[in-house]
């Protein structure tokens, strides 16, 4: 998988408490990716010793869980951008 170090951004930020982010004027696009790219991103990412983002494969579809979190599923908006429609975040790997 990716290097934790550069697993950044908001998603991160909101998952463990931080501010919420601005609202989006626009729609985001969700595109395509085969699942041998989104395997790529599957693993733990230690974003602090108490705090771990893990990101699985169910099926074709992307799920991230932080620590002490329920399942978040995450689209694809570039083959390294992703965000959850529950949320304003991005997740970028």
């Amino acid at each position: 998988p990716c290097d934790p170090a550069r697993l950044t951004n908001d998603f991160v930020q909101i998952l463990a408490g931080g501010s919420p982010v601005k609202p989006r004027t626009e729609p985001r696009k969700e595109v395509s990716l085969k699942r041998e790219v989104l395997g790529q991103y599957v693993g733990d990412y230690e974003i602090s010793p108490t705090f771990v983002l893990s990101v699985t494969l169910e099926g074709d579809q992307l799920i991230t869980q932080a620590t002490g979190q329920g399942k978040v599923p995450v689209f694809a908006e570039s083959d390294t951008a992703f965000f959850p429609k529950v949320m304003e975040a991005t997740l970028t790997f």
